[in-house]
C-alpha cells in the first residue's frame, strides 16, 4: 500500500480479528528510484507506506497522517534530512525517525542520533533483511509506546472517575447520615410524668435504616416505636422514614375526633397500636413488598392513668420488662410477621400492668448481634444480667452501662451494625389530672346564648393566666359559633348543641357538637370592611380570636357535626423575651429566650410589630444565639413579619443561629428566603 502527496491513502479499515495493528512508514528522497526500492522492499499487508519526494512534502504529510516510523534520506537539495527530522519531533514526537545515509555522512548521522533527532541509521545501499528488521522493530517500538501512552490516559481516566465516584459516595454516605439523624432518630421527651426515660444510638460504618420516635396522642399516653428496615445505605434511610412518616401520621391524627356517645360521655378518639400498625400496613405493605424490603417493628403504648403497657410486635428485637415486686426480668415477646414480609393484616397486640420502680429496655439486634473478636454473640441473655444487676440505677446510668457492656465484649467503640438502646425507669404511678372537663346540652335557640357564655365563663376561671380576657374573648367567639348554629344549622327545626369545655396543659379547647345541616368553612367568605354587607363577622372574629379551629362534619344524616375552638392561655409565663437597640436606623432584637413555640408566638410576634411601629423603621436584624428551639408556628412568624418589612421597603435577616435552628430551616429550605448572617454585626454591615 502506497501513498503519496498527489494520492492521499485509502481509508484502511482494520478488523477485530488482526492481532498486528497497520503502521504508517514515511519515507522521504529526493530520488525516485530509492523511494521506488524502499517503498517494494518495505510494503505488507499490514504496513501503509507514504512516499514524498522533498522535505516540504513531507511535513504536509506528517500534518495529515499519524507516522509511525519516518525514513528520511540525509540529502535532499531543498532541505536536509537532519532538518526534516526536527520538524517531524515538533508534529509527531513518538514517530521512530531513521537516517538514510552514505558512509560520508556518518559523522553527522551519529551527532544526530546522539542528540535525539534520529533514533537508527540505514546506510546505502542497504541489505534488505537488515533493513526489514530494523524497520520492524522501529514500527515494534512505536506501537509500545502508543499502548503504554494508551495505558497510561486509561489509567488516568479510571483514577479521575475513581476520584469522582469516591467524592459521590463520600456526599451520599454523608447526606444519608444525615438522613439518619434528623429524620430517623427521635428524641425522647422528658416531661412524662412519673417516668425516667432515655436514648441512645451508636451508628456503625453503614449508613442504617434503624429508627426511633416517641409519640403523645394525648396528656396520659406515651408511646415508644423502634424499627429496623432489613438492608442498609441510603435507600433503607428512605425506607425508614417513609415508615416513620407513616407511624406519625396515624399515631397523633390533626384531625382526632372527639366522640360523644349514648351514655353523654366525651371521649378521645385515637387509634390503639394495632389499629395504627393495621393502618401503616394497609398504606406500605404493597409498596415494600414491590421493593423486597420488610421492616421489623416494635410499637408500645403506656396508658398512664392505667399503668398498663400494650404492644404490638412486628420481628423486632425483644424488649426487657424488669418488674420491681417479683426482681425478674421478662422479654416482651410478639408473633406477627415484620412489616411487608405477608400481605396478611391481622396484627395481634399484648398488654401488661407495670408498677414503681420497674424497668423497660427497648433495643435494635445490634446490641445482641454484637461479636466479640473470638466471634461470639452478645445475646440477650447477657443483656438480661446487666439489667438485673443494676437495678438500681437511673435510667441514664442503666443506658451508660448497657452500652460500655457491649463495647467491652466487642473490644471496640465501632460496631458493625447500628446499636439503639431505650431505657424507661418507672417511678411513679399516681398520673396527674391532665385536665379538667366541663359538659353542658342546650336548646337550639338564641335566647340560650347568655347560658352558653356564662359556661364558657365558669370554664375559664379554672385556666391559669388572665383568666378574665381569656374569658372574654372566648365568650365572643363560643356566641358567634352557638348562634350561626342555631341560625344556619337548625334554620326550621329544633334541636340540641352539646358543649363541652376542656383545660389542657397549654390551653382551653371548647367542643360544639350539632346535628343540624353540614357546611363547608372555605365558602364563607371573608366580610366586607367597607360597611355594604352585614354579614361573614361571625366566623371571621372566631377565626381571628382561636389559636386553632377545627370542624368535622357528619358522616350520617342522625350524626354529629364538630366544631372545636382552642385558645391558648394569656399568661407572660411563655412570652419570648426580648431585648433591642437601634443601631444606624437598623432595629437590632436579640431573642433572649431558648424556645419560640405556638405558646409564644401570638406575644413575640406583637412586641417585634410594636417594636417596628415605635421605632418608625423597616429594618430589622433578629440575634438569635440564645434559641435552641423553633417550630412551624415561630417559622412562620418569622415569615410574617419579613413580609410586612418588604411591604415597606424593608428586610429582615437573620444572626447567630444555632447548630440546631440552622437545620430546622434547612429542613424547611427557609434558608433560601432569609439572609443569615453568622453575627448581628455581620447582617448590619450587609445593609451597607
Amino acid at each position: 500500500m502506497t501513498t503519496s502527496l498527489e494520492a492521499p491513502a485509502p481509508r484502511i479499515e482494520e478488523s477485530n480479528e488482526t492481532l498486528q495493528k497497520v503502521a504508517t512508514i514515511l519515507i522521504v528522497d529526493d530520488e525516485d528510484l530509492i523511494l521506488k526500492a524502499l517503498d517494494k522492499t518495505l510494503s505488507s499487508p499490514h504496513r501503509k507506506i507514504l512516499l514524498a519526494s522533498n522535505g516540504d512534502q513531507a511535513v504536509k504529510l506528517l500534518h495529515r497522517h499519524e507516522v509511525a516510523v519516518i525514513i528520511c534520506d540525509q540529502k535532499m537539495p531543498d532541505i536536509s534530512g537532519i532538518e526534516v527530522l526536527k520538524e517531524a519531533i515538533k508534529i509527531q514526537k513518538d514517530a521512530i525517525r531513521i537516517i538514510l545515509t552514505g558512509h560520508a555522512d556518518l559523522d553527522v548521522v551519529v551527532d544526530a542520533i546522539n542528540v535525539g533527532q534520529a533514533a537508527q541509521f540505514i546506510l546505502k545501499p542497504w541489505d534488505e533483511r537488515a533493513l526489514t528488521q530494523t524497520v520492524s522493530a522501529c514500527v515494534d517500538k512505536y506501537q509500545l509506546i502508543q499502548e503504554n501512552r494508551r495505558l497510561q490516559d486509561l489509567t488516568t481516566k479510571q483514577h479521575r472517575e475513581l476520584v469522582r465516584t469516591h467524592d459521590h459516595l463520600t456526599r451520599e454516605l454523608r447526606l444519608g447520615a444525615r438522613i439518619h439523624e434528623v429524620m430517623l432518630l427521635g428524641h425522647p421527651p422528658n416531661d412524662v410524668p412519673g417516668v425516667e426515660l432515655n436514648a441512645t444510638t451508636s451508628p456503625s460504618q453503614e449508613i442504617d435504616g434503624d429508627f426511633i420516635d416517641f409519640y403523645r396522642p394525648l396528656p396520659d399516653l406515651f408511646d415508644v416505636v423502634l424499627g429496623d428496615v432489613m438492608g442498609k445505605g441510603i435507600a433503607a434511610a428512605l425506607v425508614g422514614t417513609a415508615v416513620k412518616n407513616q407511624l406519625t401520621r396515624f399515631a397523633v391524627p390533626f384531625n382526632r375526633l372527639k366522640v360523644f356517645d349514648e351514655h353523654g360521655v366525651w371521649r378521645d378518639d385515637v387509634f390503639s397500636p394495632q389499629e395504627v400498625i393495621h393502618k401503616v400496613h394497609q398504606e406500605l405493605t404493597p409498596s415494600l413488598i414491590n421493593l423486597e424490603y420488610f421492616v421489623c417493628l416494635f410499637y408500645g403504648r403506656f396508658d398512664l392513668p392505667r399503668a398498663t403497657f400494650s404492644y404490638v410486635d412486628c420481628g423486632s428485637a425483644k424488649p426487657l420488662h424488669y418488674r420491681a415486686s417479683e426482681k425478674r426480668v421478662a422479654e416482651l415477646e410478639g408473633d406477627n410477621f415484620p412489616l411487608g414480609v405477608t400481605e396478611e393484616d391481622t396484627f395481634r397486640g399484648q398488654e401488661i400492668s407495670y408498677g414503681v420502680d420497674d424497668i423497660f429496655v427497648f433495643y435494635s439486634d445490634g446490641v445482641t448481634e454484637a461479636r466479640s473478636p473470638a466471634g461470639e454473640l452478645y445475646g440477650v441473655d447477657r443483656l438480661k444480667d446487666v439489667v438485673k444487676n443494676h437495678t438500681h440505677q437511673t435510667a441514664t446510668e442503666l443506658l451508660a452501662t448497657i452500652r460500655n457492656s457491649v463495647v467491652d465484649f466487642v473490644e471496640s467503640s465501632q460496631f458493625e451494625d447500628d446499636i439503639t438502646i431505650i431505657t424507661m425507669r418507672i417511678r411513679d404511678t399516681q398520673c396527674p389530672e391532665f385536665a379538667k372537663q366541663a359538659a353542658a346540652k342546650f336548646s337550639s335557640e338564641l335566647s340560650q346564648a347568655k347560658a352558653v357564655r356564662d359556661f364558657v365563663h365558669r370554664l375559664c376561671m379554672h385556666a391559669p393566666g388572665d383568666k378574665e380576657r381569656l374569658s372574654e374573648l372566648l365568650q365572643l367567639a363560643i356566641d358567634e359559633a352557638f348562634s350561626n348554629v342555631v341560625i344556619h344549622g337548625y334554620p326550621t327545626t329544633r334541636g340540641h348543641i352539646v358543649i363541652k369545655g376542656e383545660l389542657t396543659k397549654d390551653g382551653v379547647l371548647v367542643e360544639l357538637s350539632d346535628q343540624g345541616r353540614v357546611f363547608d368553612p372555605s365558602d364563607v367568605p371573608d366580610p366586607s370592611f367597607a360597611g355594604d354587607k352585614p354579614s361573614g363577622f361571625g366566623w371571621y372574629l372566631i377565626r381571628e380570636i382561636a389559636d386553632k379551629v377545627i370542624y368535622a362534619k357528619k358522616e350520617a344524616e342522625q350524626g354529629w357535626n364538630h366544631l372545636k375552638i382552642y385558645k391558648q392561655y394569656i399568661t407572660d409565663e411563655g412570652n419570648m423575651d426580648i431585648s433591642h437597640d437601634t443601631k444606624e436606623g437598623v432595629l437590632v432584637v436579640t431573642l433572649e429566650g431558648e424556645h419560640l413555640d405556638a405558646k409564644e408566638t401570638p406575644f413575640f410576634k406583637q412586641k417585634i410589630l410594636d417594636l417596628l411601629n415605635n421605632e418608625s423603621t423597616a429594618q430589622a436584624v433578629f440575634d438569635l444565639h440564645r434559641l435552641q428551639f423553633i417550630d412551624s408556628s415561630g417559622l412562620g412568624a418569622f415569615l410574617s413579619i419579613l413580609k410586612i418589612l418588604h411591604g415597606k421597603g424593608g428586610d429582615l435577616k437573620l444572626a447567630g443561629m444555632s447548630r440546631t435552628i440552622r437545620t430546622m430551616f434547612e429542613l424547611v429550605c427557609m434558608h433560601k428566603i432569609f439572609e443569615i448572617f453568622n453575627s448581628p454585626e455581620e447582617a448590619l454591615r450587609s445593609f451597607k
